[in-house]
């Protein structure tokens, strides 16, 4: 038997359930249920679990309403929500191959004109804080418009100039702010701690050091006075490694918590500093999983760096398609695309 599903909170239960357990609503008199495709929307008969055209996880909701229809971000943040890394991963590849060739070339656009505005005298700085948010708000809703199925127009890449101008420009603006100050002080701060360190391990090691380079004639001292024994005793290169592995950690920490606030003001907000507080709530009850993520796609974008950056035309636009796919599944779409 299908299972029963809450009307207000989207919950799936056994068809023996009557109310919903987390909000109470009744779940008798069900209106009948749709299995559709994550990606693409398509509906599918009872037996089909992935989208024969795009791979997409099949879904089931309640008949009449659309799969992407929004949530309740309050609700979602109180009863939490759930994802597969795998799934979205695999959703996000399958977004991005149907429509791979109008991506690139919205991206290899989108390049030339952030090129473009960097390379303007006295300007150029000031202009890409202000225009670069806005481009970035038009390639999400590019992806926001993929998402639920519509067919995304060039023109979206321009759609955030002017509803969306200063919530845009000002939260990426206080992203910077809270993402430098954090970063800089665990840097510097990290930076004091590891020298302090530094001196007593060399304290430490440098008898040891001197006695097998005098005293000892073997093959250990051999080793020791080699290129090999050099580095391990001289710890420079791993208080750089640490204190890089705590800056990532820190960033990684603040970039996870904004991880949806461009998403948030492109879809149904106008005020940044209200997208940066739900971005952290939604993000506070995937935090692990979020942040795993985004350590893999920072790692693919920088093996993408590899091959000349050309891996790069393929990474950057996954990434966006990742993070709206997280979006969607977590919230769904408020804005209408035609």
């Amino acid at each position: 038997m299908e299972p029963v599903i809450c009307p207000k909170c989207g919950s799936s239960y056994g068809p023996e359930v009557k109310f919903c357990p987390a909000d109470g609503t009744p779940l008798t008199n069900q209106a009948p249920l749709h299995r559709h495709c994550q990606t693409c929307g398509t509906e599918y008969p009872e037996g089909v679990n992935f989208c024969p055209a795009d791979g997409g996880r099949i879904e089931i909701s309640i008949a009449g309403g659309s799969p992407f229809a929004q949530k309740d971000i309050e609700e979602v943040c109180r009863n939490g929500y759930d994802f597969e890394i795998g799934g979205i991963l695999r959703e996000s590849a399958a977004l991005l191959h149907k429509r791979y060739w109008f991506f690139f070339g919205v991206f290899v656009v989108w390049f030339v004109i952030e090129r473009g505005l960097g390379s303007l005298p006295v300007v150029g700085n000031h202009a890409g804080l202000i225009i670069s948010p806005l481009l970035l708000g038009g390639l999400i809703s590019m992806f926001l418009a993929a998402s639920t199925g519509k067919e995304p127009h060039f023109s979206l890449l321009f759609s955030q100039f002017s509803p969306k101008f200063i919530p845009l420009v000002v939260a990426n603006i206080l992203i910077i702010i809270i993402t430098i100050i954090p970063v800089a002080f665990t840097a510097f701060f990290g930076l004091g701690i590891l020298l302090k360190a530094s001196y007593v391990t060399q304290d430490v090691l440098s008898p040891l050091y001197d006695f097998f380079h005098r005293y000892d004639k073997g093959g250990f001292a051999d080793f020791v006075n080699g290129p090999a024994g050099s580095l391990l005793f001289d710890m420079e290169w791993l208080n750089i490694l640490l204190l890089f592995a705590l800056s990532f950690f820190v960033a990684l920490v603040v970039v996870t918590c904004v991880t949806f606030v461009n998403i948030l003001i492109v879809d149904r907000m106008n005020n940044p500093i209200e997208a940066i507080r739900k971005s952290n709530s939604l993000a506070h009850k995937q935090t692990k999983k979020i942040m795993s993520l985004i350590t893999i796609m920072v790692l693919l974008n920088l093996v993408a760096v590899i091959p000349l950056g050309l891996g790069l035309l393929y990474t950057v636009p996954l990434t966006f398609a990742v993070f709206v796919t997280l979006y969607v599944k977590a919230v769904g779409v408020k804005t209408v695309y035609e």
